[in-house]
């Protein structure tokens, strides 16, 4: 019995493996992909999902105050969703890798399984409701992971004083919401912000609703897509001598 119980999760493994391989979520009959949100009496639970990546933010719903982040890659097997977490501010979830059996009816996401964090387990029975909002960007040539490679302001002299930034911020976009997770020194987190946009021409107009800082701010940046990377511009605007313009690059994430 418990020979054909190893053999029935080796097959299991090598068959989700195999699919991540081929497709990393890819494919268009993903059901997950889009913005999901999950709402109980304490917490509110935002979660993107990409054709390659999640990242959720979960914050004390009656105090709209950030608790917890989490982003990283998964992998679809049938009816299991693998996370891989590659970084979150939770303890130790970086190396938990949990395995849900999910199913999707309608604009519902069921999740379910088990977590399991320094030996403690608990189990998770999570039900997401697809976001919706009045403006679908599905055309959006930025939809997709991306990390920050470059930024640069101008200065009084319009010259330019530029830094290299790699790995110091990923920026996770879907048709209708953006989230960005910026990291300090040795990955420690300094800034979460998520919310809703619009699109119009290359003009994206970010609403912030969740997240460490800025709620309820808007920004206005152009962006523009070239192969795997993105460039955006934006005003900044400064007390002394009026707005500066600031540039920064990001590159296309793929799944592992």
């Amino acid at each position: 019995m418990k020979t054909g119980k190893f053999f029935l999760v080796f097959v299991l493994l090598c068959k989700m493996l195999s699919l991540h391989a081929q497709s990393p979520a890819g494919a268009s009959e993903n059901p997950l992909l889009g913005t999901w949100i999950r709402e109980t009496d304490r917490e509110r639970e935002i979660k993107i999902i990409t054709p390659t990546h999640f990242a959720f933010v979960i914050e004390d719903i009656k105090t709209d105050k950030f608790l917890y982040i989490g982003i990283g890659t998964y992998i679809l097997a049938g009816g299991f969703y693998r996370e891989n977490i590659e970084f979150s501010n939770i303890a130790n979830a970086s190396i938990a890798n949990p395995v849900y059996e999910f199913t999707v009816d309608g604009d519902t996401f069921y999740q379910k399984g088990t977590l399991v964090l320094s030996g403690n387990k608990t189990q998770l029975n999570h039900v997401f409701k697809k976001a919706k909002t009045a403006v679908q960007n599905s055309n959006n040539s930025g939809i997709g992971t991306w990390r920050q490679l470059s930024s640069s302001v101008e200065k009084d002299n319009k010259n330019r004083t530029a830094s290299m930034v790699a790995d110091s911020s990923i920026y996770v976009i879907t048709p209708t919401h953006w989230m960005w997770i910026g990291f300090g020194s040795a990955k420690k987190l300094n800034n979460v912000m998520a919310g809703t946009y619009t699109l119009e021409g290359n003009k994206s107009m970010l609403k912030v609703e969740h997240g460490i800082s800025a709620q309820g701010q808007t920004f206005e940046y152009s962006q523009r897509v070239e192969g795997d990377n993105l460039y955006r511009t934006s005003l900044v605007k400064s007390p002394n001598s009026g707005p500066k313009q600031a540039d920064e690059v990001f590159q296309r994430v793929y799944g592992k």
